[in-house]
């Protein structure tokens, strides 16, 4: 179910629900040519992921809910779980965790039917 709510700000983009349910925020980003660049996905003055959903995805994970954020850009995706996208990651590191859609499509099937 895509979520989009104007009186209900910071819920995930999407919940899926098969065998086990997952709430997955997307994001897409053009990530920066210098491999050391940090990527701030929470901070900043305009961070990708706002205060918001920084909160519920936050509180979601607390309760031992399934989430996870998808960072796209223009070679694939990075899938951040267990709260790593509120930590800073280089850009290095950002491209060395790129998948193809093809394969973050196939990770969506598989976390729902068995989280990982």
């Amino acid at each position: 179910m895509k979520n989009s709510n104007p009186y209900n700000s910071g819920i995930a983009d999407c919940w899926y629900s098969s065998v086990c349910d997952a709430w997955i925020e997307y994001k897409f980003i053009v990530v920066p040519k210098r491999f050391s660049t940090m990527i701030n996905l929470t901070g900043g003055k305009n961070p990708p992921i706002t205060p918001l959903q920084q909160k519920w995805l936050h509180e979601r994970h607390s309760e031992g809910r399934t989430v996870r954020v998808i960072v796209g850009c223009a070679d694939g995706g990075v899938v951040f779980q267990e709260l790593s996208w509120e930590y800073p990651i280089t850009a290095g590191d950002f491209y060395d965790q790129v998948i193809s859609r093809k394969d973050l499509a196939a990770y969506i099937c598989k976390l729902v039917e068995h989280p990982l």
